[in-house]
């Protein structure tokens, strides 16, 4: 999912591209100086003869070798986007993406005629395929706008074909196929006067792309009249925010914020050049540039990280060639005096998280603000609730496993007064986004669980190491989901002999005991289902034994939602990070993806009669990066009736509540709740 536009104008290219990808995929921004010709260059799937390489800028997915957009030290710049063709991508082996095919042509050619021409001559030769979407798990086919200072070329692609045609004046390009018989080069095998749009899958609508490109080829066609031989950068800048409304926000301007849409249809409204479709796909990274003839510096660009709505473009040098070096440029050193190429820390993930939390920040803080419709505060769940969304993602082919619940924006949504959520210049944000951008916040506002996220969700499993575990952690979320009707079970992995202090008490007494204490807290949340898989009490390990204990557990209860303890060790809070709550995380996300799912996984579950069965989301627990909260201020006092169940850990419990409270109003605050009000937090994965 992307858009890409450019606009040509007298020896001048203006081009933008908006990349849309998962939105826990975090996107670097890098420069790479020239490298000489020799040996192999390493592709995604594939090693080829190294032909040498341009200087070149690209934004790319950090799993990824290739680039969903960059621009070279020739001033050739070149965005793909994915398109769904009769062919299925998912049946050929893996060979060259579309991101691998922007870089190449990036670091091989010094026009877009001549990018177009080695793009293609690759593809012809060594195919296309692999997944280009590994959250998703989707392998796709691609488009591409490819851009020099004086000429375009809009190129598409299904499998080895492909067909091209020269841009006239401008043009503008989406997840959808957009040439018609208007192409003028094609591959052998695509014959005079062919229809392109006839490779178009007819079972794929084509809604979710056609309203982001009405949108940027009315942009393109809006071009400034008034003599003016290019575009202004700051009104692509504009268009790269819109939220279905036109462009907003260019830097520099005033003017109100405008809401995202809150629902996506199956006609594809909601869906926009702005893209935030939540916990699916969002715009993850931007970049607009400005292609000169003739000029010996380097080109200018703009980036940004994140929701461009909520981001900030920052201004970068496009290698130049007569700068260019062997060494990336983001690691050279500058001339005294003269401005760094592209800021280093573009290209390492903290600072793709750090905007992508500055997103989610906006976006938390937008719902909580006033429903227009009745003046209640939305908290108050007062019934007025969005249109729910189309079945079907955006793009038209789902996922190898799509989840049983519907997917969302749901009450995502953004101010419309008060500060402006938006960049007022290149490099300059305003309000309450500079101080996190400039700051680091590392923990910022995290959205409630909202109601439409438990539609569709009838049971849920949590597995922890210990018995208290759960109770600690999320007893207050659980007696929040079984009050709304969810069905809840637990399965605790180890027998908890090594707890407690009481040394009279024979550990295989205190197993037993524990066992009591954990089912007596079970029930004051009003969870009756608790197993005990036996493992040893500090001793864990996320052995392949484990995996299928844990994913006998998932076929059996067949939960839309597993909780679970983070794999992953939090240094500030090295108490939640016992040993054997990472080896239970690592063993239960690892029995939701792959084990649980697959049929040749631990095939002795099958004799046992329990089909396999896909997890949609997992969420985690004392997590490090938590991105989900859910309120449990009106359960708080069921949470620590639980915990006082476990008088051999515990005592008397006279602490509990000081200490319990303090967490959870700390989880309140970073979920924006009031003061005094409590949440518990959650990192949320939706598995492929």
């Amino acid at each position: 999912m992307c858009d890409t536009l450019c606009l040509l104008g007298d020896g001048v290219t203006l081009f933008a591209k908006n990349s849309d990808r998962p939105v826990t995929e975090p996107q670097v921004v890098e420069a790479h100086g020239r490298r000489a010709p020799g040996g192999i260059v390493r592709t995604q799937y594939l090693e080829l003869d190294d032909t040498g390489a341009a200087a070149t800028l690209l934004s790319r997915p950090l799993w990824l070798w290739g680039a969903e957009h960059g621009v070279n030290e020739h001033g050739v710049a070149i965005g793909n986007e994915m398109v769904n063709t009769v062919d299925d991508p998912a049946l050929v082996p893996p060979a060259l993406i579309g991101m691998d095919l922007v870089r190449l042509g990036l670091e091989r050619a010094r026009s877009a005629a001549e990018a177009v021409d080695v793009m293609t001559s690759l593809l012809e030769r060594h195919g296309q395929g692999g997944m280009g979407d590994e959250v998703h798990a989707l392998a796709y086919w691609s488009s591409f706008l490819v851009a020099d200072p004086v000429s375009a070329w809009v190129l598409e692609t299904s499998g080895r074909r492909w067909a091209a045609r020269p841009v006239v004046g401008g043009g503008a390009i989406s997840n959808r196929l957009t040439l018609r018989a208007d192409w003028t080069r094609a591959s052998p095998d695509v014959a005079p006067g062919t229809d392109v749009d006839s490779w178009r899958d007819p079972a794929t609508p084509t809604g979710f792309a056609d309203g982001r490109l009405a949108a940027s080829r009315a942009f393109v066609a809006g071009r400034p009249a008034s003599g003016a031989s290019r575009a202004d950068p700051r009104a692509a800048v504009a268009h790269l925010r819109d939220h279905g409304s036109g462009p907003w926000g260019a830097p520099g301007s005033g003017g109100p914020v405008v809401d995202p849409p809150t629902a996506v249809l199956a006609d594809g409204t909601g869906v926009t050049v702005c893209m935030h479709v939540r916990d699916f796909e969002a715009t993850t990274a931007s970049m607009v540039a400005e292609l000169h003839a003739g000029r010996s510096g380097p080109a200018r660009a703009w980036v940004a990280l994140g929701n461009p709505c909520a981001s900030v473009f920052v201004p970068v040098l496009a290698p130049a060639p007569d700068t260019a070096g062997a060494r990336p440029r983001a690691r050279a050193r500058p001339r005294a005096g003269a401005p760094a190429p592209i800021p280093g820390a573009l290209g390492r993930e903290p600072m793709a998280a750090r905007f992508a939390a500055v997103g989610r920040a906006v976006e938390a803080e937008a719902r909580w603000r006033r429903c227009a419709p009745c003046s209640h505060p939305s908290r108050t769940r007062c019934g007025t609730r969005p249109t729910r969304s189309a079945p079907v993602p955006p793009g038209g082919r789902r996922s190898r496993r799509a989840p049983s619940r519907r997917w969302s924006p749901g009450s995502t949504s953004w101010p419309a007064s008060g500060s402006a959520r938006r960049a007022d210049g290149p490099g300059k944000a305003t309000g309450r986004i500079a101080a996190m951008a400039n700051d680091g916040i590392e923990n910022p506002m995290l959205p409630l669980e909202g109601a439409d996220e438990a539609d569709g969700v009838e049971r849920i499993l949590v597995v922890t190491a210990h018995p208290d575990d759960v109770d600690f952690g999320v007893a207050g979320s659980v007696a929040t989901w079984v009050k709304a009707g969810i069905g809840v079970a637990y399965c605790i992995v180890t027998d908890g002999d090594a707890g407690g202090s009481d040394r009279s008490v024979s550990r295989a007494d205190m197993a037993v005991l524990r066992r009591e204490e954990q089912r007596a807290a079970a029930a004051e949340v009003g969870v009756t289902e608790v197993v005990f898989l036996g493992y040893p009490d500090g001793r864990l390990t996320p052995s392949i034994e484990l995996r299928r204990d844990i994913s006998r557990q998932i076929r059996r209860v067949q939960p839309q939602r597993l909780v679970c303890q983070s794999p992953e060790r939090m240094w500030d809070r090295i108490g939640a990070s016992h040993p054997d709550h990472l080896a239970a995380g690592e063993a239960a996300v690892s029995s939701v993806y792959p084990d649980a799912r697959n049929p040749f996984a631990h095939p002795e579950l099958l004799e046992e009669g329990l089909e396999p069965h896909a997890v949609p989301e997992i969420w985690l627990t004392a997590a490090p990066t938590p991105n989900r909260a859910v309120d449990i201020t009106d359960t708080f006092d069921t949470k620590i009736a639980a915990l006082r169940r476990h008088r051999s850990q515990v005592g008397e419990g006279e602490w509990l509540d000081e200490r319990l409270r303090s967490w959870a109003e700390d989880g309140g605050r970073r979920a924006g709740l009031p003061a005094g009000r409590m949440a518990e937090t959650f990192q949320v994965v939706l598995t492929p």
